[in-house]
């Protein structure tokens, strides 16, 4: 079922930012369902790992298709793999932002660990950058030494491995890392915004290692009035809390989707019994004059009008394949948050895998079918 067309304005974009850790399950989860509240996912270790085999000419078993989670919501943003070195840094672009023409920019900076993302809006270029450095801080001291060629920025963000009392109260100094990267910041015309709810991002699951603060957002001066935050409900199972920040365009920029129930969904079931429940309340003499049956006609439509909105989402339709997420998964998910025990992960881990053979054996059947 689907409705009209909605044109809401985005003015300003949400970027959600995490060290997942490699783990595929957990990017699948955020994919599904940040869909409706972030327009840009910057991943730091994100998984790297074999998705399927295809057919091949020299092998048996099939070549290997090695890559990451993908949603048919989000556009995939990534430097591919050279030397066998896996990407370190991901971006996922949700496709309501494809009018910015979303451009990975390796002319500016080429690096597995350096994911430097550029938007196009009237005749600007808006710059954004996704950083992973390790504890050698290779990193920090590549961008401090290209920061003189590289472009100004409106955000960079990341897991950047380095400690200082600037960020982290538990920590006594403030070493020349940590100075390098400010300073390094500052000449991308960024300064360091700390989260609106301060805390560690890192918890380490060795609970004898304190937390600390090694993740970090750095935003336009302009734009550093509306602080970051941690999303602590996000944090998965990886030993990082993500970070949501987000950024102003240069003008609104209308977005088109559409209100819709899914066939054979609960919502769909709600809304026909829904539907029953309310023509039945209506009073069904019989009109005898034009504002009767005006008035009739205003009560049917008020039915279907609540019904619809009740039960509706609004979703942005797309060519490729439907989702396999389904409310099972989000069910499951929601009890791993509310204690985070390897037992309701593995629960979790059980309706995923079961709700994606569902979804792909009945695509299998439609294909067999219709072919």
């Amino acid at each position: 079922m689907e409705g009209n067309l909605a044109q809401p304005n985005v003015s300003a974009v949400q970027v959600f930012s995490q060290n997942v850790a490699k783990n595929a399950l957990h990017v699948d989860a955020l994919l599904s369902e940040l869909r409706n509240k972030f327009d840009i996912i910057f991943l730091q270790e994100p998984p790297w790992q074999v998705i399927c085999r295809v057919p091949s000419t020299t092998n048996r078993q099939g070549d290997e298709i090695v890559g990451a989670p993908k949603h048919p919501d989000w556009l995939t943003v990534v430097r591919p793999p050279t030397d066998n070195e896996a990407p370190r840094v991901l971006a996922y672009v949700h496709n309501r932002l494809t009018r910015l023409h979303p451009s990975l920019c390796r002319d500016l900076i080429d690096h597995h660990d350096i994911l430097i993302l550029s938007l196009f809006s009237e005749g600007r270029t808006i710059n954004i950058m996704n950083v992973y450095s390790d504890d050698q801080h290779t990193m920090i001291n590549l961008l401090a030494e290209r920061a003189p060629t590289l472009p100004a920025c409106v955000l960079m963000t990341g897991d950047f491995n380095c400690h200082s009392r600037e960020w982290d109260p538990s920590v006594p100094h403030h070493r020349t890392t940590a100075i390098s990267l400010l300073d390094t910041a500052v000449r991308l015309g960024l300064e360091l915004t700390l989260p609106v709810n301060p805390g560690p991002t890192f918890l380490s699951h060795n609970v004898e290692l304190r937390g600390s603060v090694i993740d970090l957002v750095f935003i336009k001066a302009s734009e550093s009035l509306v602080q970051p935050r941690q999303l602590l409900e996000w944090q998965g199972p990886s030993d990082h809390i993500p970070l949501a920040s987000k950024f102003s365009l240069p003008s609104e920029l209308k977005d088109f989707k559409r209100v819709s129930i899914a066939k054979g969904s609960d919502a769909e079931m709600q809304f026909v019994e829904q539907l029953i429940g309310g023509i039945r309340g209506i009073r069904l003499e019989t009109p005898t004059t034009i504002a009767e049956v005006d008035a009739m006609a205003q009560a049917v439509a008020d039915v279907f009008s609540k019904a619809w909105s009740d039960n509706a989402t609004e979703k942005r339709i797309t060519c490729r394949s439907e989702p396999w997420w389904n409310d099972t998964c989000s069910e499951t998910l929601l009890q791993y948050r509310d204690d985070k025990t390897p037992e309701n992960w593995s629960t979790f881990c059980k309706a995923t895998r079961a709700a994606k053979r569902k979804f792909f054996d009945a695509k299998i059947e439609e294909i067999a079918k219709t072919n």
